[in-house]
């Protein structure tokens, strides 16, 4: 009687959880709810970041959707959402300045750059990097007498994004930018993956320059680099302001 009663709570216990995985996986999402049924939920999580207006809803992936949105105080943030189950919020941010949003963090091919510039900073275009800089290291071995020299070139990837139409966007790695990055995961094997350490590193990393309508550098992002976060899943990462002499490395 043991037996049956164990096996049928194993087979109970299966059903539930092919039932939960099909739900959250592999069953297509419902229709993303609608702009006063998102203000509500937004307006739930950090209510000192008080949302009054949806720019725009922006299907990143069938599971993944990027909302960008205007505060009463006049401020410019965004929010990621994820369906699991039924859509909830994962990222809720009234900074604008670009970050990058990981929906698988072990494929780069999900890697998406999102931002929400304030048109107060004065941002005609942003440049959008991935940079490695190079590297020399020279190892002694008392063992075998030798000196093994390690030299690895830098890399410097770069994509150019107008902000002329509007404030917002989403921009996925390219192509190019993906075989580089798992080109770099390959060369540490069999070292822990690229992918585990890749924001921990400081001679790998992205990063963001931006400039005004003349070409010039902008010197004034406060509004776009200030404000609030609320992080229902870590499923973003800082993209750094690169100064010219991040570059000369490189250039």
């Amino acid at each position: 009687m043991k037996t049956k009663k164990g096996l049928a709570l194993v087979v109970a216990l299966v059903v539930f959880i092919g039932f939960s995985v099909y739900f959250l996986f592999v069953s297509r999402p419902a229709p993303f709810p609608a702009h006063e049924e998102i203000l509500a939920q937004l307006n739930q999580l950090l209510p000192e970041v008080a949302v009054d207006e949806i720019q725009d809803v922006v299907y990143v992936a069938p599971r993944h959707v990027f909302v960008p949105f205007k505060t009463k105080k006049n401020d410019y943030g965004m929010s990621y959402w994820t369906w699991r189950g039924k859509w909830k919020m994962d990222v809720k941010n009234s900074i604008g300045a670009p970050r990058l949003w990981m929906i698988n963090e072990k494929d780069p091919a999900s890697y998406h750059f999102v931002w929400n510039i304030h048109p107060d900073d004065d941002v005609n275009m942003i440049d959008l990097y991935l940079i490695r800089h190079r590297y020399y290291s020279m190892t002694y071995t008392t063992k075998t007498d030798q000196t093994e020299h390690r030299y690895e070139p830098g890399i410097q990837l770069k994509e150019q994004v107008s902000l002329e139409t509007k404030s917002y966007g989403v921009l996925p790695l390219s192509d190019d930018w993906v075989t580089v990055m798992r080109m770099l995961d390959q060369m540490e094997a069999p070292k822990p993956s690229v992918f585990d350490s890749f924001f921990q590193r400081d001679d790998l990393y992205f990063g963001w320059r931006a400039f005004d309508e003349t070409g010039d550098e902008s010197k004034n992002l406060h509004r776009s680099i200030n404000g609030s976060s609320f992080v229902n899943r870590n499923v973003d990462q800082l993209v750094r302001y690169l100064n010219p002499s991040d570059l000369g490395l490189i250039e």
